[in-house]
């Protein structure tokens, strides 16, 4: 099984319940919430894990379309389904707006689910998948430059010549922030930017 996660998101347990079996059918595992500010939560901290979201449209604590605004701030690029029981050219329209991907309609067809998510979470896999590769990449580039920045600070305390090994330091830095910017790493660059300061 995948190490690839769907969300699903219901307010009403047992709906819930429905839907999480017929997305464990997949390859994907599933992880269930009956709170949209939970499930919101655990998204935009796990969001290099998930490659697609299942929301209910109608929930009291937030409807699925207020989920979707908040998560265009962090995690725009994971496809979202609305489930609903109804919908309108008024809603289709708005759903657009907001990157909402399809709706799936209440009470759940398999094959439509399963269309679903063939559709759209085989790309966001994909993309995933190859986000990893890069970061791995930058890891097995990065390790050397560790250990060569960590040599450098050695020689800085023992060595007079301090012009040479410091120049050969901040270069190795700004290698690695660079690299870490185009693989995604902003946290990392962030750092390296405030240790390089």
């Amino acid at each position: 099984m995948s190490d690839f996660e769907i969300i699903c998101i219901e307010d009403e347990p047992e709906v819930l319940e429905t839907l999480v079996k017929l997305v464990e059918s997949t390859e994907f595992q599933t992880k269930g919430f009956t709170s949209p500010q939970e499930a919101l939560s655990y998204i935009t901290q796990n969001k290099h894990r998930i490659i697609m979201i299942l929301s209910d449209y109608r929930m009291d604590e937030m409807d699925g379309f207020e989920l979707k605004r908040r998560l265009n701030n962090s995690c725009k690029e994971i496809p979202f389904v609305a489930i609903t029981g109804f919908w309108s050219a008024e809603l289709s329209s708005l759903a657009m707006e907001i990157g909402i991907e399809a709706f799936l309609q209440k009470p759940f067809d398999p094959t439509t689910l399963n269309e679903l998510i063939s559709k759209f979470a085989s790309t966001r896999k994909e993309m995933l998948e190859e986000e990893r590769e890069m970061v791995q990449g930058f890891l097995e580039e990065t390790m050397p430059m560790l250990d060569e920045i960590e040599a450098l600070i050695l020689e800085l305390e023992e060595s007079d010549n301090k012009e040479q090994p410091l120049a050969v330091y901040f270069r190795l830095l700004h290698t690695i922030k660079g690299t870490a910017a185009c693989v995604g790493l902003d946290q990392l660059g962030s750092y390296t930017h405030k240790y390089d300061d």
